[in-house]
């Protein structure tokens, strides 16, 4: 479900951002940049563990280590 996942990043920004403690006298009031959780957490089909056709294909054509893997007939 596309909205539990928009959910799960919404609460997890909301928990690192009442974390933090802000310094006013700093820029920015002392806050780092947040981390880009779109990479982490993606609705997608867990069995097989591609959230797009296109990774499947891309996964299906490098090997584990990342070196490609050329298919022979």
């Amino acid at each position: 479900m596309k909205e539990a996942v928009e959910i799960a990043k919404l609460r997890l920004f909301l928990k690192l951002v009442a974390t933090v403690e802000a310094d006013y006298r700093k820029p920015n009031l002392g806050l780092e940049p947040l981390p880009d959780i779109d990479f982490n957490i993606r609705s997608g089909n867990s069995l097989v563990g591609f959230a797009t056709e296109t990774e499947l294909q891309k996964g299906l054509t490098y090997t584990i280590d990342g070196s490609f893997w050329a298919k022979t007939k």
